[in-house]
């Protein structure tokens, strides 16, 4: 496996990663997260951050 082949794989599992968390901290937050809204949504925006800087930078 290329470099370029295993960071389309890890950018590929970050995706789905981040789906699957913003599925569920979305969830929380409908159904109960209380105070914890604005950290959650802190959650959501640090992952899309995360997921772009390695696009971009690694």
């Amino acid at each position: 496996m290329t470099r370029t082949e295993k960071k389309e794989e890890i950018l590929h599992k970050l995706s789905s990663l981040q789906l699957d968390l913003e599925e569920y901290l979305t969830i929380w937050k409908k159904t109960g997260g209380g105070t914890t809204g604005h950290a959650i949504g802190s959650v959501i925006s640090s992952i899309k951050e995360k997921a772009d800087f390695f696009k971009s930078n690694c």
